[in-house]
């Protein structure tokens, strides 16, 4: 009875009993558009859809064996009919009812659109009766090419995909432009069993469709039957070509999608954005560059090859534009286990991090903009305590637990020596160390630091060696300032977006602006670039001109290296994404974890794929607001007649701040110069000494920031000219299995003691305990001991195998 009920009531429309009913094709409504994301190079990173993806195309885009096999399966007698076809329902139901065969449509094309678009979806005659008529409208307004394209853009394909373009690329993986026809009988005979003749879900129901499609295509002459033999002799598809596959930049793409849903040049609100985005149709193209990308992730992922490596990210920015060109905002964003995984930890919000020692460009930059010269000399005992007037005094201790006396700027630089950069904020300030800090802070900010969510960042001492947050997309950003010469560019990602129609809707505008003198920076790049070629980044190392930063926060919380040659910058950071964890082995982790031992690995690994074939300039020249001169290094003078070519350092200063006078000693010519060895293997650096006429000695010292077998340390310097057969003492990093020297603790914080420790591999077991004024064994130097260490149990300079324990006394 359904069958005849619903011949009589389309054959009554064919009689003339329905009238056509005209039809506005605005009616019919824009279609639902997938939006598609671009790298920076037009790859396509991604596709972005709601729950409908569509990508429409145009009839004649479309092979004709994909028409015919849709006309044969769905409506033979489309250009023939004026919108309702009752010979063609007659017989539908006729095969129906005697078979139960689905191989016939009852609908027309021009109905199902209709249905699709224009009408209700119940089941009643009345709404039969209003589609029909509708039908019969539509043919008068549209032609039949523009009735067949607007349904094959529309109709529902399964696996959420609507229209041939986007089933095409979901089933296929590619375009319907070279679709053969086993694949046009599949998509065809899917339009009636979208669910149950899905090829991946239900194979045997989708091979049994696409033959009955085979069949009508050689019923209507579309295919012989030998083609259609052949067609059926091909294998269905088993997997999806679906955009929730790994994609390139994921946290780049949800970076963008993040930024485009607040940009009110979208809409005037987030639902009209989203629409935008997402059903817009829009192309949204990137900053990102595929294979800086791609390196940056190899980076990680090679560097950080055990489960118990830590949280990673990096980012990189465009010197003198901004653009971001990678975005690693951790190690898997796939990853089904890790609670962080799809948190971008390199774009930070609330995930921003302590800065560590990389904060430390920012008080050099204002050191050198306030007139202190690299060679000016700065006190950096193991510990200092600067008084702060009414504020709580700023205790400083140095990471490695060591006195170094008395050292410049540039010394202070490569080693990163807190306790010198905290006398240099003092300086800064005219003693008071707070106003010096409020001159770090906005210098700070000038290169586009901020700080962390609505608070910014605090003018307090502490902030100037790194305790403020910050993330490696502006940390990239700041140091890609001083890449450029001074000029700084907000970094973005969007580069531009255009509509469905190609036309343009934003489009990105750097704004690069000069925040640092050139002078300024090219001194600050000549200083940076010591780190790396003699100081703690020295892993970091390329073939080319670079400088950089390391940075380590208290207790090995976060490390950071962040590097830069004159046309890249990239910042890299590694942590615990769930809280402030120390990175060393007594946490799990495979070794101490500071700026100079992974960070740098992954910034120099990422940096040396991304540059290849690149070109190598140097810095930029700022001309005359600059001098380069020759200077001894050991002496910080201008070279004499004797003084040895290896001492010769050719150095950068503002001009006016050079030195000048030339140096009085040595007086005549050395027997020997003692070579420089700092940052090589043990093995070579012992093989250059003993060819140069040296005896070597050799000892060993835990060090968290070179690789293990690096010359840390030789005595005498490089430069120094001694007599010929001399004992030349190198310092080789060690990890384990070797003795370390006990530092001297008294007086320190706890935090600093534990800190000393741990930089010579020593575990230390604190007890709090009252003060020890005027206590047996109490050192007289102390009065009230305020938290700090007023008894060591092992004394210092004893050595004791890396990870024994000291017993400390801490007051409370």
């Amino acid at each position: 009875m359904r069958a005849v009920g619903a011949v009589g009531v389309l054959a009554v429309g064919s009689a003339g009993c329905v009238r056509a009913v005209p039809v506005d094709p605005v009616r019919l409504g824009g279609l639902a558009l997938t939006s598609t994301v671009l790298a920076a190079d037009g790859t396509v990173l991604a596709h972005l859809h709601a729950e409908q993806d569509r990508r429409p195309v145009t009839l004649a885009q479309l092979p004709p064996v994909l028409v015919q096999g849709v006309l044969a399966a769905e409506d033979r007698r489309f250009y023939a009919h004026s919108g309702v076809d009752a010979g063609g329902v007659a017989r539908a139901g006729a095969v129906d009812a005697g078979t139960g065969s689905t191989r016939q449509g009852g609908s027309t094309i021009t109905q199902q659109l209709v249905k699709n678009t224009l009408v209700t979806p119940e089941h009643s005659v009345r709404r039969k009766v209003r589609e029909a008529a509708l039908a019969m409208g539509l043919e008068r307004s549209l032609t039949k090419d523009q009735i067949l394209e607007r349904y094959l853009n529309t109709v529902y394909f399964g696996q959420g995909t609507y229209g041939v373009g986007a089933a095409a690329r979901a089933y296929f993986g590619h375009g319907p432009e070279n679709m053969t026809a086993a694949e046009a009988a599949l998509l065809a005979g899917l339009i009636r069993s979208p669910s149950a003749a899905d090829p991946v879900m239900h194979p045997n129901a989708a091979h049994a469709r696409r033959t009955e499609v085979l069949q009508a295509m050689t019923e209507t002459g579309a295919l012989t039957a030998e083609q259609a033999r052949a067609a059926g002799d091909e294998a269905l598809p088993t997997q999806l070509h679906k955009d929730d596959e790994r994609y390139l930049a994921p946290y780049a793409l949800t970076d963008a999608i993040d930024t485009l849903l607040d940009d009110p040049r979208l809409g005037p609100d987030r639902a009209t954005r989203e629409s935008a985005i997402f059903r817009g149709g829009l192309t949204i193209r990137l900053t990102i560059d595929p294979r800086q990308q791609a390196a940056a992730e190899q980076a990680v992922a090679g560097v950080l090859d055990q489960p118990s490596d830590p949280d990673a990210a990096v980012a990189a920015v465009t010197p003198g534009n901004g653009g971001i060109t990678a975005l690693v905002g951790g190690r898997d964003f796939y990853s089904t286990t890790s609670p962080t995984a799809k948190v971008d930890l390199a774009r930070g919000g609330t995930t921003k991090r302590q800065a560590g020692s990389t904060f430390k460009a920012f008080t050099l930059i204002t050191a050198l903009e306030h007139g202190i010269r690299p060679d000016d000399e700065f006190l950096a005992g193991a510990q200092t305590t600067i008084d702060r007037g009414r504020n709580p005094v700023w205790d400083v201790t140095n990471y490695e637990g060591t006195a170094y006396g008395s050292v410049t700027v540039r010394d202070a630089t490569e080693q990163s020596i807190n306790t010198a950069y905290a006398h240099i904020v003092q300086r800064l300030g005219n003693g008071d160390v707070d106003a010096g800090a409020a001159l770090v802070v906005d210098t700070a900010q000038r290169l586009g630091v901020r700080g962390a969510g609505e608070q910014p960042l605090r003018r307090d001492p502490a902030t100037t060696l790194g305790s403020g947050e910050v993330d490696p997309v502006e940390m990239a950003a700041a140091y890609a300032t001083l890449a450029s010469g001074g000029v700084y560019a907000a970094p973005y990602l969007v580069a531009s977006v255009t509509d469905s129609s190609g036309g343009l809707l934003e489009q990105a505008q750097p704004q690069p602006r000069q925040v640092v003198a050139p002078g300024v920076a090219a001194v600050a790049n000549d200083l940076l670039a010591g780190v790396v070629r003699e100081g703690t980044g020295v892993r970091a190392r390329l073939p080319r001109p670079e400088a950089g930063k390391t940075g380590t926060t208290s207790a090995y919380r976060d490390a950071w290296y962040v590097g830069y040659t004159p046309n890249f910058a990239a910042a890299v950071w590694l942590g615990v994404a769930t809280g402030a964890v120390s990175m060393v082995p007594e946490n799990g982790f495979r070794t101490v974890i500071a700026g100079g031992t992974l960070p740098t690995e992954i910034w120099r690994r990422f940096a040396s794929s991304a540059l290849l074939g690149v070109d190598a300039p140097d810095f930029a020249d700022p001309g005359d607001a600059v001098i380069r001169v020759d200077v001894d290094a050991t002496r910080g003078c201008r070279p004499n007649a004797w003084t040895p070519t290896a001492a010769v350092a050719h150095r950068t200063y503002l001009r006016g701040t050079e030195p000048t006078a030339v140096c009085t000693s040595p007086t005549g010519p050395a027997a020997t110069v003692v070579p420089a060895v700092l940052g090589v293997a043990a093995d070579a650096a012992t093989g250059t000494l003993d060819a140069a006429g040296f005896t070597v000695a050799v000892r060993t010292s835990y060090d968290a920031t070179y690789p293990a077998g690096t010359v840390v340390g030789q005595e005498p310097s490089s430069g120094a000219a001694v007599d010929a057969g001399s004992t030349v003492t190198i310092t080789v990093a060690a990890r384990s299995g070797v003795d370390a020297t006990v530092p001297d603790l008294l007086g320190s914080d706890r935090a600093g003691a534990e800190q000393a420790l741990a930089m010579v591999g020593l575990r230390a077991a604190v007890e709090v305990v009252p003060s020890c004024a005027d206590g047996a064994g109490c050192p007289v130097t102390l009065a009230r001991d305020r938290g700090r260490v007023w008894r060591q149990d092992v004394p210092a300079d004893a050595t004791l195998p890396v990870g024994s324990t000291v017993g400390l006394g801490v007051g409370p």
